[in-house]
């Protein structure tokens, strides 16, 4: 099994052609928020985009955005540039987005921070629950 760490790696270079897509759209940094969580026993990368743009969309339009941006990204994100056997992708708008502080994950998964991902903004870091050692201190 490969180090998490260099999955880790692989999912930061996929986040960054992603925030490259939003800054060829023009979108600004709070109008999008990426979430992602590995599966390292199958390697597999689920990548939920959650923008202002995908709001109100038919279903038609977000067959049609899903498209533009795996457009964007196929030839951004090459087989060899990353040891992941598949990633998947979700768009959703922020009214649409319902969340989850702690996702139900399994236990082989794990969520990516937020703040290394989406260029240190976590939306969730509101809603999170310090351990018992943070709030000691």
């Amino acid at each position: 099994m490969l180090d998490q760490r260099i999955l880790q790696e692989d999912a930061l270079k996929i986040a960054e052609v992603i925030h490259e897509y939003a800054e060829s759209k023009g979108w600004a940094a709070d109008d999008y928020h990426v979430f992602m969580t590995i599966r390292p026993d199958l390697y597999i990368l689920p990548i939920k985009v959650v923008a202002r743009a995908c709001e109100g969309r038919s279903m038609e339009q977000g067959y049609q955005d899903f498209a533009e941006i795996m457009d964007f990204l196929g030839p951004r994100i090459k087989r060899e540039d990353h040891n992941f056997n598949y990633y998947s992708l979700l768009l959703t708008g922020q009214r649409d987005y319902s969340f989850l502080a702690y996702p139900r994950l399994r236990p082989e998964e794990y969520a990516l921070d937020e703040r290394l991902i989406n260029r240190g903004v976590a939306w969730s870091a509101p809603y999170q629950i310090k351990s018992t050692l943070e709030r000691a201190q």
